[in-house]
């Protein structure tokens, strides 16, 4: 019997350092990706390489080294979420344009992305457009991904740093569990046995794969790109499945993050930057779904409260969350939440 417990306890950790080492090595979402790694990416990128990438990576760390390596200043540079990422050189007359946003950014990541600017070149880019979501005022928005750059979010507000430690502890913790994760391994076991890395370069564009141009704005893959009717159909569906990406218990205006965004755009302001708001839309049933239901309502408000501080300061604001103010059309649309690079383009320059 003893023998048996033995056998049973050896085969478990057995199986669970497998799960860890294909996990780790895997790592379909590029977690364990070394800072040379990221640094090596953003080199290439500034050579005016292209990268493909296959999974999540971090993408806090990559513009991090993307500023950190920058040798000249952008004119122009865009911060927001993966709904103004396809954003690119298109909109600006500029001479140089940088796409520095991050899926599911938050006033944290605006903040700390500005500072990083600021701590490389002591001033800031002519132009900066500002892609703001109904989330950047929801303190229940559940974006903790600027832990990866918290330090230059609570320099840009002067912030104590005696939480700094505790953060990155708890990003470790995350990590590590996440090794364990079943949905995880699956995606890391992909990678593992494809003996490919999650980040590829390239001197040139592939078209139909996910890639990162010289820019830094995203071009997605041929499938999202393109989708048929049905995978529409689909993806909206799936969106409207509760929760609601990062909208759930949106139940007020958070003042804390709404003062916040203020002070942001005042130190622009006083750094004479040209601030350019920009709204991307939701997919017609989204909106439709989300403006009718009050549990949403503060999605709503939240544009009043944009359009508001537009006024306040005097700033362009460009798009809506609501897609029928700006004559979009439901193909226009990749799925629930981000529309096609020509519309958000079009949406811009107008």
């Amino acid at each position: 019997m003893i023998r048996f417990i033995q056998n049973v306890i050896l085969f478990i950790i057995s199986f669970g350092l497998v799960i860890l080492i294909i996990s780790y090595f895997g790592d379909a979402g590029a977690l364990f990706y070394k800072k040379n790694n990221y640094e090596s990416v953003a080199k290439n990128l500034l050579n005016n390489k292209f990268v493909f990438i296959r999974g999540n990576i971090d993408e806090r760390l990559l513009q991090k080294e993307i500023i950190l390596n920058l040798n000249i200043l952008p004119e122009t540079i865009v911060l927001g979420s993966s709904r103004v990422m396809q954003l690119s050189q298109n909109i600006s007359q500029s001479k140089s344009l940088i796409n520095n946003g991050v899926s599911g950014c938050s006033i944290e990541d605006i903040a700390a992305i500005i500072n990083l600017y600021e701590t490389k070149f002591n001033t800031l880019p002519k132009n900066i457009v500002l892609g703001l979501d109904p989330w950047s005022l929801n303190i229940n928005n559940e974006q903790k991904r600027y832990y990866s750059i918290l330090k230059y979010y609570k320099n840009f507000f002067s912030y104590s740093d005696d939480q700094i430690k505790e953060d990155e502890f708890e990003i470790t913790q995350k990590e590590i569990f996440q090794l364990f994760n079943p949905s995880f391994f699956s995606s890391s076991l992909k990678s593992f046995l494809s003996f490919r890395n999650p980040i590829s370069i390239s001197d040139t564009f592939i078209s139909g794969k996910s890639c990162r141009l010289p820019d830094l704005s995203i071009m997605y893959d041929k499938s999202y790109n393109n989708p048929t009717h049905q995978q529409l159909e689909s993806e909206v569906k799936k969106y409207l499945k509760s929760p609601i990406y990062s909208i759930e218990n949106f139940s007020k205006i958070d003042d804390f993050k709404l003062n916040e965004l203020r002070k942001i755009i005042k130190h622009l302001i006083f750094k004479k930057c040209m601030v350019t708001i920009v709204l991307s839309p939701y997919h017609q049933r989204v909106y439709n779904f989300i403006s009718n239901n009050f549990l949403y309502k503060n999605v709503v408000e939240s544009e009043k409260v944009y359009k508001q501080i537009a006024k306040d300061y005097n700033i362009i604001l460009k798009g809506s969350f609501n897609p029928n103010l700006l004559h979009v059309r439901e193909e226009d649309f990749l799925d629930g939440m981000h529309i096609n690079k020509e519309t958000i383009e079009d949406i811009f320059l107008r």
